[in-house]
């Protein structure tokens, strides 16, 4: 039996085309390849985001006075297998591997150090919605499937930069999952039968209300 994986960490990809194209991403996935990085601005924020992860993380753990599950080099990635419930040789999996997760597992912590440390995102960054929700139906269907009685009911954006952090809670929204699991169907498919027509057509927008689910619940300076 084949498997193919779809990560969360690029769901805005397979949903919305953000950085690449569908089409392109379909065909690095039916190669099994990633998409190489060759910009040295891109190799920058790429590079700074991983070194310093850590801050994002020790300033959450300050504030919310709890140490965090699976964090930095003890990370877990979960994964929810054939998500399609399909009955033949070649299937879909969904992965996602957070920055952290609280102890009771209700919260999904995710870092994001934006411009290189030069500043904070203004607002939430919408382009981050497919990836914190993506992580959290990823990880209630992998709680459900080891029948474990927790469920993730937010994500805690972390947006650290050397001198300014905010924290955004993200709380469960139910009809943007619903929305996210209808595209990530059609790119699945298109995956399975390697064809791009249901790609090419247009994406529908979101309706629904996401400022009931987001705000911002922390934020810090550093003084001179």
């Amino acid at each position: 039996m084949k498997n193919l994986n779809l990560r969360s960490s690029n769901f805005v990809n397979y949903i919305f085309g953000k950085y690449l194209p569908r089409e392109e991403q379909l065909q690095l996935d039916i190669k099994g390849e990633q998409q190489e990085i060759t910009g040295s601005w891109q190799k920058y924020i790429m590079n700074y985001g991983t070194a310093h992860e850590k801050h994002g993380i020790a300033e959450w753990i300050v504030w919310a006075k709890e140490m965090p599950n699976y964090i930095l080099d003890k990370q877990k990635s979960f994964s929810v297998p054939n998500w399609l419930n399909l009955d033949q040789e070649k299937t879909i999996s969904l992965s996602s591997t957070p920055d952290g997760i609280s102890k009771d597992f209700s919260c999904i912590l995710e870092v994001k150090c934006s411009q290189g440390g030069k500043a904070c995102y203004k607002a939430f960054p919408r382009d981050k919605l497919p990836q914190v929700y993506g992580q959290q139906m990823v990880l209630n269907s992998w709680l459900e499937s080891q029948k474990q009685k927790e469920r993730v009911e937010k994500t805690h954006l972390i947006n650290w930069t050397p001198n300014h952090t905010k924290i955004w809670e993200c709380k469960k929204n139910e009809d943007f999952e619903n929305y996210l699991k209808k595209y990530l169907e059609i790119y699945s498919w298109a995956l399975l039968n390697e064809k791009d027509d249901e790609l090419k057509k247009p994406i529908e927008k979101f309706e629904g209300d996401m400022e009931k689910s987001i705000s911002l619940i922390y934020e810090a300076r550093v003084c001179d």
